[in-house]
């Protein structure tokens, strides 16, 4: 690599670019800009150098013999054809590697096409108004043919002493001559041709690196008539990717690659942050699903459609040559997003990473509702079942993102079956877009939800009155979707502010998610139930952790598993009982207290069992006289179960004791707990005691074969 030289001719954009590459990479590199100009905004690197002058065919042929380059490569405009005429012969007689970067076409059907400079001219002569010439100066001289030149033309040029010169002893000067240096944004162009109250606009068709694109949507967008100078003919080469390869497989260096995570926002490309819009437009690859590259991708910009990390990953592996890869994910990289996995694999393989935030969808939705989201939840429901009424019962309120249409009315089943129906949700569809829908419904309502499924969320009860309505950017109340349907929403609007005193929130019965619910807060009547300090201590034993699987076996009422229930966020509890009308009791408490992640399963232990995951924490109330049977079907699911087991009876403490001296539990601890309680006899208190219980806990000690 080190002996390799690289000589390339043009300033334009590709050119400077793939000059900077080479120079970062360490190729000696040497660049022959058409002006001092161009040499002046090339970057500065060890092997790198430049010359800004034009130079005729003898000059080429010396500078060549000088220089002995390995590869020739022509980098010059479209349209300078005769500079590379005279390359492509003198590299031909030379018997020099020659490669001739391209530049991607961008054809329109729009506006008048003319083969050259004269012919626009000719056009424009049977035209009147003021005339946007974004050609150059070289060619400036063929508009002086027109009538009133001086008055009509406005031309945009390169801010040089010589150019400014040349445009002056045409008689084009002050107002009417632009000196700037591209690129131009959409905007800028638009700018300027309102500010000139220009006609007509010619251009040449340069491609997305001469900005053809961003001037035809100007020129749409103020109503001026384009005049394009098509290319003078169809020429075979390289892209830019294509010479990075190349030249990386045949001299032999190895880039660094960079990779960005770019989160961009909800999905307008207006909500990007500056830092992302940047890392996407100057990366040699965006790479993305459909919808995100929908929003980043610009005309003649390689993108490749791919969201899965280990394809990515593939990709970057089989092209070495890319430097700067952009992966642009939805919302913000660090909110229930790809970049997590992304980021993993990437710092696997050692590849520099840098994350860049954008708007996340929850932070956006909630700005649209005019609210703080700082005591707010927030979840997704993508790939992964959500205990949304764990959230409510924790804060009152959560919001979160759904993946499925399906999903959403299950959600709705869920808050009607636990009687939570008439919670006021919020449901945001398509946001940032032209099509953003927000709108406000029910629990209930959500069963019949029509929308596309991916959506964000927010379910809220109210406390206060002020809280019972939601507010758009605009200070409106966001209507409710079935009154809107219906009609009634301003009606609704009216009535609303009439009722505001008088309107109070439903006072709602909030399981409390610490442990201590009170024996009296049950439905028992004749089935027996763990009581309330025996539960307390038994569920501490269990040691669970927020996403733990629990078995409660001889569940009775439910009294544990329900109040084990509703200590898990993440967690799931199986209440298993044989005893039909116990089972009654238990799916009433379950609607009662809202333990919408407890499943009852009816049967006997062990078989009951059989088809349940693998517990992580198990408690035993009662066993039928099948203990050592039930914890070998336990431990054979899991050897390290967290075992917790009750007993009034000696002969069952006898029982569970010779299991562990068999080694099917580990670390063992017994307790006895007497519990007296004080009770009114006349005008005194005295203490009734109750049954003592054994509350023996330990870990698995075999796998439930042994």
């Amino acid at each position: 690599m080190k002996n390799s030289k690289i000589l390339i001719f043009g300033g334009t954009t590709e050119g400077r670019k793939l000059a900077e590459y080479l120079g970062r990479n360490g190729v000696r590199t040497h660049v022959c800009a058409a002006t001092a100009y161009g040499e002046t905004l090339m970057s500065c690197y060890p092997t790198l150098t430049v010359s800004g002058r034009r130079m005729n065919k003898e000059e080429i042929e010396k500078f060549l013999k000088d220089f002995s380059p390995n590869w020739v490569i022509d980098a010059t405009h479209p349209y300078a054809r005769e500079v590379t005429g005279t390359v492509r012969e003198v590299c031909k007689e030379k018997k020099l590697p020659y490669l001739r970067l391209v530049r991607g076409s961008q054809k329109s059907t729009s506006g008048v096409w003319v083969e050259d400079i004269h012919q626009a001219a000719a056009f424009l002569e049977g035209t009147t108004g003021n005339i946007f010439v974004t050609t150059g100066s070289k060619e400036l001289a063929a508009f002086t043919r027109l009538t009133d030149y001086k008055s009509r033309i406005y031309a945009r040029v390169l801010s040089v002493k010589e150019v400014v010169e040349s445009c002056e002893k045409l008689g084009i000067r002050g107002r009417h001559l632009i000196c700037m240096q591209g690129p131009f944004s959409k905007e800028l162009n638009l700018a300027m041709l309102r500010e000139y109250e220009i006609r007509y606009l010619v251009t040449k068709e340069s491609g997305a690196a001469g900005g053809f694109r961003e001037k035809l949507e100007a020129a749409e967008e103020a109503g001026v008539e384009t005049v394009v100078i098509g290319r003078p003919e169809t020429e075979e080469g390289l892209t830019y990717p294509e010479v990075q390869g190349f030249l990386r497989q045949n001299i032999g260096f190895q880039p660094k690659q960079t990779v960005s995570l770019v989160g961009i926002g909800p999905g307008n490309p207006d909500c990007m942050t500056a830092e992302g819009q940047k890392a996407c437009r100057e990366a040699d690859v965006v790479i993305g699903a459909a919808r995100m590259l929908q929003t980043v991708r610009k005309e003649g910009q390689i993108c490749l459609e791919e969201y899965r990390p280990s394809a990515i990953l593939d990709y970057l592996k089989a092209h070495r040559e890319l430097e700067r890869i952009a992966i642009v994910l939805s919302g913000d990289t660090g909110f229930y997003s790809g970049a997590k996995k992304l980021g993993a694999l990437l710092k696997e393989e050692k590849i520099e990473t840098r994350w860049i935030p954008g708007i996340s969808s929850a932070a956006y939705f909630s700005a649209r509702l005019g609210l703080c989201w700082d005591d707010i939840p927030l979840e997704s429901m993508h790939g992964k079942s959500l205990n949304v009424l764990s959230r409510l019962r924790q804060e009152g309120k959560v919001m979160f993102l759904a993946d499925s249409r399906e999903g959403i009315r299950s959600l709705g089943e869920e808050l009607t079956r636990y009687e939570l129906g008439d919670l006021q949700v919020w449901v945001g569809e398509r946001l940032s877009y032209e099509e953003e829908r927000i709108f406000r419904t029910t629990g209930k309502d959500l069963q019949t939800y029509e929308g596309s499924g991916l959506a964000i969320l927010l379910i809220q009860e109210a406390t206060k009155p002020e809280e019972m309505g939601a507010f758009s950017s605009s200070g409106k109340e966001v209507p409710n979707e079935k009154e809107e349907k219906e009609g009634i929403a301003e009606k609704r609007e009216v009535e609303r502010s009439e009722e505001a005193e008088e309107r109070k929130p439903k006072q709602r019965r909030r399981a409390n998610l610490s442990i201590g619910l009170k024996d009296e807060a049950f439905l028992r009547d004749r089935i027996p139930m763990t009581k309330e300090e025996v539960r307390r201590l038994a569920i501490a034993k269990l040691c669970l952790t927020r996403d733990a699987v629990v078995y409660d076996v001889g569940a009775g009422t439910g009294s544990v598993a329900i109040e084990t229930a509703l200590s898990l966020l993440d967690g799931k509890v199986y209440a298993i009982e044989q005893n039909s009308e116990a089972v009654r009791l238990l799916q009433k408490n379950q609607i009662r207290f809202g333990a919408s992640n407890l499943q009852i399963v009816e049967g006997m232990a062990p078989e009951a069992l059989t088809g349940l995951p693998a517990p992580d924490a198990v408690f035993i109330g009662g066993s039928k006289g099948r203990m050592e049977d039930i914890l070998r079907v336990i431990l054979h699911k899991n050897p390290q179960a967290r075992i917790v087991l009750t007993a009034i009876a000696l002969e069952t403490v006898g029982e569970v004791m010779e299991l562990c001296k068999k080694g099917c539990l580990l670390d063992v601890e017994v307790v006895q707990l007497t519990v007296s309680k004080a009770q009114r006899a006349g005008s005194y208190h005295m203490m009734k005691g109750q049954n003592p219980v054994y509350v023996i806990s330990g870990r698995g000690g075999c796998d439930g074969n042994s």
